[in-house]
């Protein structure tokens, strides 16, 4: 008789999930902040470093997950062509990614991928926390974390610097870590990547 563990229906539950969320994402969604903070959301603060409690969570947060290389699988949904006329493209990879934390508190998520179809491999860090800190905590619990930072900067073809705002949530499901990282570009989306893997 063949058992599914708890851990496996939350992970199943959890990858249906995430492709509802692929096919409910549309490229004139707005920003959550967008919508709530107006004229506010072009106002872009800095960023404090973690007070000593908070940097205590953090590490705490972490500790399961630092100084290890796992593998897991992505999903990237992002738009192609035009702001009007955009299409939704939705993308999938194979995913390793090596974790570290340095001696100031910060995390970094060391990223290599390859899409379905595509030989060529990527490369991507995400930096988080630490005596230059650019993110802001939305929301800490002990099983995950919603964090986001604003820059400007140009994008494509467009001659002023615009608001790029990324928003990282991390989830740690049993066994099972999930990052999910939305990147808006004017307040409008821009992509989404869900990547999950294994501990």
């Amino acid at each position: 008789m063949r058992v599914v563990t708890i851990s496996k229906i939350l992970v199943i539950k959890f990858t249906l999930i995430i492709s509802f969320n692929a096919a409910a994402i549309n490229c004139s969604d707005q920003s959550a902040n967008y919508k709530k903070d107006a004229d506010a959301y072009y106002v872009i603060d800095d960023a404090e470093p973690l007070t000593k409690n908070q940097q205590a969570d953090i590490d705490k947060f972490f500790s399961s997950i630092v100084k290890k290389t796992i593998n897991g699988k992505g999903v990237i949904t992002h738009c192609v062509g035009a702001e009007k006329t955009a299409l939704k493209k939705v993308e999938y990879e194979t995913v390793r990614l090596k974790t570290k934390q340095d001696l100031d508190g910060r995390v970094v998520l060391d990223f290599r991928s390859k899409i379905k179809g595509d030989k060529s491999v990527k490369n991507e860090k995400i930096r988080l926390f630490g005596s230059h800190n650019s993110h802001f905590i939305d929301e800490q619990t002990g099983k995950s974390l919603i964090i986001n930072s604003k820059l400007r900067k140009r994008v494509g073809y467009r001659k002023n610097a615009v608001i790029n705002e990324e928003v990282i949530k991390i989830t740690l499901l049993g066994k099972t870590l999930v990052i999910e990282v939305t990147r808006y570009v004017g307040g409008l989306f821009g992509v989404n990547h869900v990547r999950t893997f294994k501990l």
